[in-house]
């Protein structure tokens, strides 16, 4: 929406305390889709610093011409906050039509009073089987050898060196050979 009368802009802008963008012109956005669907699992990806990301596995839905199976639940601190179990009932919506996320745990609802105790979460890292440790919001590998550890470093190098045309598979596949076992190694080949 756009006030069309230029001579109106300043006086409309000069009514807001934050001034780091114009007010006469704004973008009206409709509420997101959402889907229900139903918590199948969850997977825990290790990061390069060693946190554990669990990223949930539902029935798949269709939601703003894509199919979804798969979303982020950001940290453990979250999965705990949803009182998350195998079957539940989850809402599903894409923030800004792109990101899917759990927004809404409808089962948790009927859950009330019982003692929540996560059945979703590792005891120990899913790539190396080091026991994992609970760290702030996050279940963490402390085991810096922990060949997801170093495959992500590794990766997360090449995305920020600039490099073109090398792909996650390429680099997993290296590493799996023993040609690469860090991002010094990447000088060599």
């Amino acid at each position: 929406m756009t006030v069309d009368d230029n001579t109106l802009h300043s006086e409309i802008d000069s009514r807001w305390v934050v001034d780091h963008h114009h007010h006469y012109a704004i973008a009206i956005k409709p509420p997101s889709a959402s889907k229900t669907t139903t918590l199948t699992g969850v997977d825990w990806q290790v990061s390069r610093q060693g946190a554990l990301v669990p990223v949930a596995l539902f029935e798949p839905v269709h939601l703003g011409g894509a199919t979804l199976s798969r979303a982020s639940l950001h940290n453990y601190a979250f999965v705990e906050a949803m009182a998350l179990q195998l079957g539940d009932e989850l809402v599903i919506e894409r923030a800004n039509d792109v990101i899917p996320y759990v927004r809404e745990n409808l089962s948790s609802a009927f859950r009330e009073g019982e003692l929540f105790l996560s059945n979703l979460a590792p005891e120990r890292c899913p790539v190396c089987d080091s026991e994992v440790v609970e760290e702030g919001v996050h279940l963490k590998c402390p085991n810096s050898d922990c060949p997801e550890r170093k495959i992500q470093t590794i990766l997360y190098w090449v995305k920020e060196s600039g490099m073109e045309q090398v792909a996650e598979a390429t680099i997993r596949l290296l590493y799996d050979k023993n040609i690469i076992r860090n991002v010094s190694d990447m000088y060599r080949i």
